[in-house]
């Protein structure tokens, strides 16, 4: 299963800047198996408070490997899984912790300079999905 999306975006809050965003996340299924992931160009944030005001990532990249503990249902019901997701973004001036070395933070409701170098971020989770009958 994927899915390809594209094309400007505005945020929900006061904010008026506009973004252009690209997306392509895909989900294979076998049996036991499930593995999934994404890439997103210029996008909000995985919760909605990013876009209430308008925090974005220029390129996020997401992993997800899991296991069905149980045998497997169809039609994407909930079972039992185990599995790891791993998330990479890159942050600029309109994404959450981005605080560049050599900087001095800026005052409330400014940003950092154009010319400041991107930054990095790593998320790994592991997870254990309970489904209980």
């Amino acid at each position: 299963i994927s899915q390809l999306w594209f094309g400007p975006q505005e945020p929900n809050g006061d904010n008026a800047r506009l973004i252009n965003h690209f997306g392509l996340a895909t989900r294979v299924l076998w049996p036991s198996v499930a593995l999934a992931g994404h890439v997103v160009a210029n996008g909000f944030g995985p919760y909605d408070y990013h876009r209430d005001h308008n925090l974005t990532y220029p390129l996020q990249l997401m992993a997800d490997v899991s296991y069905n503990l149980g045998s497997p249902k169809w039609l994407d019901l909930p079972q039992t899984r185990f599995g790891v997701r791993a998330t990479y973004r890159t942050l600029d001036r309109y994404s959450p912790r981005f605080a560049p070395e050599g900087y001095p933070e800026p005052a409330v409701g400014e940003l950092y300079p154009e010319d400041a170098p991107e930054g990095r971020e790593w998320e790994i989770r592991t997870y254990l999905h309970m489904v209980l009958q």
